[in-house]
């Protein structure tokens, strides 16, 4: 009677061992993690950045009305432009130029308890602006 065995399978061709498959699951883990902490940061630097953007919507839309006045007609005013609470108010420097301070409030970023960054409703951005006699 004869039996055949089966020929003995070298080390290096029996697959992962279960420490290999554990630190590769480590190093994915770690992957992710990381992953998932840069989105979250982009996220917010996406949600700041668009704040910034719409109060220098405002802020422009501001100025361009104030560029739109005649220069005997230069006055204090305000608008409503989005969310934001746009004042100006005019100054007369010499006689050659109107200097405006142009206040936005509205929602922003702030330092909160600790310094830690948060989203308000009453942040005031102030911009001057001067306009020359034509």
């Amino acid at each position: 009677m004869s039996t055949s065995r089966l020929p003995a399978t070298n080390r290096s061709q029996a697959g992962f061992s279960l420490v290999e498959v554990l630190v590769a699951m480590i190093v994915l883990a770690v992957g992710l993690l990381g992953m998932a902490g840069a989105t979250a940061l982009m996220i917010r630097t996406v949600g700041s950045a668009e704040l910034r953007t719409e109060r220098t919507m405002a802020v422009q839309t501001a100025i361009e009305r104030i560029r739109s006045f005649e220069w005997n007609t230069h006055t204090s005013g305000s608008d409503t432009v989005g969310a934001y609470s746009v004042k100006w108010t005019s100054n007369l420097v010499g006689s050659n130029a109107r200097r405006f301070t142009i206040v936005a409030v509205g929602p922003g970023i702030a330092s909160g308890q600790g310094g830690a960054a948060m989203v308000t409703n009453t942040v005031a951005d102030t911009v001057t602006y001067t306009v020359m006699r034509p």
